[in-house]
Parts: C-alpha cells; structure tokens; sequence
C-alpha cells in the first residue's frame, strides 16, 4: 500500500492515509511496525525458495506484468507508466531492504550494540545533533 500512496493510486482518500504512512515510518512506532515487518518478510523469504519469493511479492506489488519478457513492446498510457515506474522503485527498495537488513539481534550476528550504532549514525545523517537530542 506504500508503494501505491507513493506511486499516487490512493489520492482520493485524503489525508488518512497519509497520516498512517506517517506513523508506520516515523521513528518512535517503526520498531512496533515496519521493523517487524521486514523482520517477517525476511523469514518468510528464507523459508522458501527465492524465485517462488520474488514471484509472490511481484504478484502483491501488481507488476507480473512488468515482469514478463515483452512488457517493453507494449503501449502503456503515460500515467500507467509512470505508476508501474513508481512500484517497480518500491519493489526494489524492498527487496535491498529484505537482503539488507540485518540489524534485529537474533536474526544473523548482530548485538544490540550494533543495532544503538546503526541508529545512531541514521539520525546522524539526518542532521548534526548534539548528545542530548540524540537521546529522545
């Protein structure tokens, strides 16, 4: 559904769904959400066998289509495009994600340890920030 707000798909619903958008990425709820997420997707792909993974999530992400060897002969409606564009931007965002990511202790060799200095220099890029705000 992220992929599809970004992708512009969801305009008519108004900001609803924007806010919740908001809250699933925004920091203090992305450990409770999206974290866990990428956390199961990770174990769901590593249960099963790679293509058949890639399969599925081309299947959710509607881009079997795109997929298939002839998608480039096709005449696509410029809005279309720019909408499959979008997806396929999303789809490969998660798929980085999903290889990526490994920074939960117990998945892989990771410690907390890791996980506070993965974080910390993540908000570093954001921005500059002093000790004090770094602890919020």
């Amino acid at each position: 559904m992220i992929a599809q707000v970004h992708a512009g798909m969801w305009r008519r619903n108004g900001y609803a769904l924007l806010n919740q958008l908001y809250f699933y990425h925004n920091v203090k709820c992305r450990t409770e959400m999206l974290d866990r997420d990428v956390v199961m997707l990770q174990i769901g792909a590593s249960l099963i066998e790679s293509n058949e993974f890639i399969i599925h999530v081309l299947n959710k992400f509607n881009l079997l289509e795109w997929a298939a060897p002839d998608f480039e002969q096709q005449n696509v409606e410029y809005d279309t495009l720019r909408q499959t564009s979008s997806m396929v931007e999303e789809f490969l965002g998660l798929l980085i994600t999903v290889v990526g990511s490994r920074y939960v202790p117990g998945v892989g060799e990771v410690s907390n340890e890791d996980r506070t200095k993965k974080e910390i220099i993540q908000m570093l890029c954001v921005k500059p920030m002093p000790h004090s705000e770094l602890n919020r």
